[in-house]
């Protein structure tokens, strides 16, 4: 299927499946909040409806798009800065903020749950049981919990693994 690439900035690129470029969308703003704008994008993820998760880290909110880039929503996370997004199976949509508070939302945007806080957390992903993994940069570490976010002691007895580098991506 199709691909959806973000760049860092301000701008999510589609790509086909054989790899063409499509379109692209997003501009990147210091000062407007717009919609289709962006001061930072940590994170991209799609929704079984095929809608697109953006992050846009430095105004704290999700912004929501079709797969050709029109705007649909967005919403406010819990802190002035978002990093990951990640979408289970059940089409929860996991978000971890700047502080490392792992928040647990619906696709219209409502927190359902706070899932506990890493501190230091950068990005997300969830695996096929929603398990959600949150990778903890400084301290080169992924951490691992259930949907409801509580520890899985999966590894070793202990609910993270470390890592000889330092994670910033997951999946």
């Amino acid at each position: 299927g199709n691909k959806y690439v973000a760049r860092y900035y301000s701008q999510v690129e589609k790509y086909d499946s054989s790899n063409n470029f499509v379109t692209e969308w997003g501009s990147y703003d210091y000062y407007s909040a717009s919609n289709g704008y962006f001061r930072y994008i940590y994170g991209i993820d799609i929704d079984s409806a095929d809608r697109i998760y953006v992050s846009d880290y430095k105004r704290g909110r999700i912004q929501v798009f079709d797969t050709n880039g029109n705007y649909l929503s967005k919403w406010s996370v819990g802190t002035s800065y978002v990093r990951g997004i990640a979408i289970d199976g059940n089409d929860n949509i996991y978000v971890v903020n700047n502080n490392g508070d792992v928040e647990k939302y619906n696709t219209s945007g409502t927190l359902l749950q706070n899932c506990g806080s890493v501190n230091g957390a950068y990005l997300i992903a969830t695996d096929s049981a929603n398990n959600v993994y949150v990778t903890k940069y400084y301290s080169k570490r992924v951490y691992k919990y259930d949907s409801n976010g509580n520890a899985v002691n999966s590894f070793s007895g202990n609910n993270y693994f470390s890592t000889s580098f330092y994670p910033y991506g997951i999946e």
